[in-house]
């Protein structure tokens, strides 16, 4: 997929529409980190907030949700990773664990800066808390319920479109391009296929090997909640792709097995 150039979204003219003011915000504060040219990493991140605000808007309407909703939702997608910029700029990597929590931070960005007259009123709170938790192993605890619906959807979409960078990836042989720090030909660290096995989630802290990524892959698709999102997976052949990058083992076996038939069945 071809990445825009830095900044053309600004060249855009100004309208009234609510969607495209939201995406004029995202430029300017992409455009504000400072990074020019902007680098390809960076330049995915702009791609992949498109694809996930199209897909957050997608879902929604399939799911019959009001007008108002299918905005809110679009709009998380579109600004859910605001802090991968400045993350990268001042830490450089993507990696959580060794910078900061970018969930966290895309909050704080938000609440301080974004101009919530671009949206319905009682936004605020949802779009927040839904960046907040978007990146977060399992949903967190005290959420304001208002916000669930939204937390729910976007990480759906955000878990299904790195889905797709992964495969792409792959299939031009540059993961390690995204993830640097695995290895490409190892067999499963103990600890992920322990973890995935008994419990269908993993932390991307103990991800080790190419391997263990496709674990957590497998462990995502346990994690969906909307019937699209599902649908996804079955239309996209995610898991007929996956299957054989996978050890051949009877455990793991199972698990392929056993979410086929969840896929099916959602």
């Amino acid at each position: 997929m071809q990445i825009p150039p830095h900044g053309a979204l600004l060249a855009l003219p100004m309208t009234s529409d609510p969607m495209t003011r939201v995406r004029e915000w995202f430029d300017r504060h992409v455009e504000e980190t400072g990074l020019f040219p902007l680098p390809h990493v960076l330049g995915e991140k702009v791609v992949h907030s498109g694809l996930v605000a199209a897909m957050c808007r997608r879902f929604a309407g399939d799911l019959g949700w009001p007008d108002r909703d299918v905005l809110i939702s679009e709009a998380i997608g579109q600004l859910h990773d605001v802090a991968r910029f400045p993350q990268y700029r001042d830490h450089g990597t993507f990696s959580d664990a060794r910078s900061v929590d970018h969930g966290d931070l895309g909050a704080e960005i938000l609440a301080e800066r974004f101009d919530w007259d671009l949206l319905p009123p009682g936004s605020r709170e949802i779009v927040v808390a839904a960046v907040r938790a978007h990146n977060k192993r399992l949903v967190p605890h005290g959420l304001p319920p208002e916000s669930m619906p939204f937390v729910l959807m976007i990480r759906d979409c955000d878990k299904l479109d790195v889905m797709r960078i992964v495969r792409e990836h792959e299939a031009s042989g540059s993961t390690a391009l995204i993830y640097p720090r695995l290895d490409p030909s190892g067999p499963p660290s103990p600890e992920v296929l322990a973890e995935v096995l008994a419990t269908r989630t993993a932390s991307y802290e103990n991800v080790r090997t190419l391997a263990d990524l496709y674990l957590l892959k497998i462990a995502w698709v346990h994690s969906l909640t909307y019937a699209p999102a599902y649908r996804q997976i079955a239309e996209t052949g995610f898991l007929v792709w996956i299957a054989p990058r996978l050890p051949p083992s009877a455990g793991v076996k199972d698990l392929l097995e056993e979410t086929i038939a969840l896929v099916d069945e959602r």
